[in-house]
């Protein structure tokens, strides 16, 4: 009887044989000059490009401008863009390239506030011109959409348990500036549009805001606009609630035990760096792991310090709503749960391309590390 030998496997010659050592070192070395000289690599930018087709006549939205690596891409086809961001720091990069760019504007807005002014102007629309407040808004349920979410908006309306904190929130905008902005007729003459649902690099490598496992910074993850901050919730938050947050968020098995971890932590002084989480996190796990353990985590805290799921579900239904027929939408989710959304919100309202969704090339992720979990799904809008 023959014997099977054992057909070793790695990350740069098992899936393509095509591929060497030497390749994949060379095009490493290559992503980190490239992050020393670019604040953003813009992700399976061929196959958006190709999708959204830009010419001189076409105006798109990129409503994730980041530090404008799609952005600029459009504008060297000579389309018209425009840029929406909630981070100070992009708001600010925009700036620059608004004054460089004719064809290019800036706004600075999160996607609940594009949502709230498409609600005002609806119900005022049925009420003869008169404003109702926000508890007349349509409410939308993400937790409808995602099966492992079931308890997200509970955990989100619980109060925690120091009384007289005061969150932080806005006190860096003005709110006037951008609801001078009128979003529904951005929208409707929009002939593309693209949502990049991923952390920003400049994010991720900048240690002040506190977004990386691996780096040392304060507790923050805070994309903008924010009502909390990392630091409020791990310190501040019940140990149940911290449980569902880790659990629901990022899938972690053990969440629970993370919680109480952290708890008894709190007890001894205030968790303020992403090392002490990453360290408390790690300290509840045994044994080797390609990723990180506290990836989960991070993850899930970064998503309810920014109320992800609900930012994404309220701006789906804006673009159902004001996207014009035959408008084109890219979307690029990193998280099952978003995609999850994505999938649904695509079904009755955009015509799919097929395949139904697109991964980055293997030459792609040896070249972008941070591209190796995106999952890209392009639509057009149908005719109702």
């Amino acid at each position: 009887m023959k014997s099977r030998k054992s057909k070793k496997r790695n990350s740069y010659s098992y899936k393509n044989p095509k591929i060497s050592r030497h390749i994949v070192d060379e095009l490493k070395t290559k992503e980190k000059q490239i992050r020393q000289d670019q604040l953003h690599i813009p992700i399976m930018a061929r196959e958006i490009m190709d999708f959204l087709k830009p010419t001189p006549s076409k105006k798109f939205i990129d409503f994730t401008f980041g530090f404008g690596g799609h952005a600029k891409l459009l504008l060297s086809f000579g389309a018209k863009v425009t840029g929406i961001d909630r981070d100070k720091e992009s708001f600010l990069y925009g700036k620059k390239l608004e004054k460089q760019n004719s064809r290019f504007k800036i706004i600075r807005a999160k996607f609940s506030d594009i949502y709230e002014q498409h609600e005002k102007s609806r119900l005022k629309n049925q009420n003869n011109g008169k404003e109702l407040d926000s508890e007349h808004f349509m409410t939308l349920n993400p937790e409808k959409n995602l099966c492992t979410y079931t308890n997200a908006n509970e955990i989100r309306n619980t109060k925690w348990s120091n009384k007289n904190y005061e969150a932080d929130a806005n006190k860096d905008m003005d709110k006037k500036t951008y609801f001078k902005e009128d979003f529904s007729k951005i929208i409707s003459e929009a002939d593309g549009i693209l949502l990049d649902f991923g952390v920003s690099s400049e994010q991720i490598d900048n240690q002040e805001k506190g977004f990386s496992f691996t780096n040392e910074g304060p507790l923050k993850m805070q994309m903008g606009l924010n009502n909390v901050s990392a630091y409020d919730v791990v310190n501040l938050y019940d140990q149940h609630v911290l449980a569902d947050i880790i659990y629901h968020y990022g899938d972690e098995v053990k969440s629970r035990q993370i919680a109480s971890k952290i708890m008894e932590k709190r007890k001894e002084k205030k968790i303020e760096t992403t090392k002490e989480l990453s360290d408390i996190v790690n300290s509840c796990f045994r044994g080797f792991s390609k990723k990180p353990h506290s990836a989960k985590t991070f993850q899930a805290i970064r998503m309810f310090v920014n109320d992800e799921v609900n930012e994404i579900v309220k701006i789906l239904h804006v673009l159902k709503s004001k996207m014009k027929a035959g408008a084109k939408l890219a979307t690029i989710t990193f998280h099952s749960g978003e995609d999850k959304i994505i999938k649904k919100e695509f079904k009755g309202c955009f015509l799919t391309t097929k395949p139904k969704f697109l991964q980055p090339s293997l030459e792609e992720t040896l070249f972008n590390s941070r591209s190796r979990s995106a999952k890209l799904r392009l639509g057009a809008k149908k005719i109702i």
